[in-house]
């Protein structure tokens, strides 16, 4: 999953390319889910906690937590 995060992530917000733009391009379930959990890193943690169902919420907030670790931050410039 870390892999399909990294690769949505930075088509969304290094390349800027949409969501809906990015769907198209998202072959199966597993990507279509790792582009969803990408996209929510847009929206307030406290809307996400009050519609999201409380069974996925964690894995949600485990991987927004990854995204935005100094750690993954810094490998991006690697990858540049």
């Amino acid at each position: 999953m870390k892999q399909l995060l990294r690769h949505w992530y930075w088509q969304k917000f290094v390349q800027n390319r949409s969501t809906a733009e990015l769907m198209g391009g998202a072959c199966d379930v597993r990507n279509k889910q790792a582009l969803g959990i990408v996209a929510l890193l847009d929206v307030d943690p406290q809307l996400i906690d009050q519609v999201m169902d409380k069974g996925k919420l964690p894995f949600v907030q485990s991987c927004h937590t990854y995204l935005r670790s100094s750690e993954f931050q810094r490998s991006l410039g690697r990858d540049a």
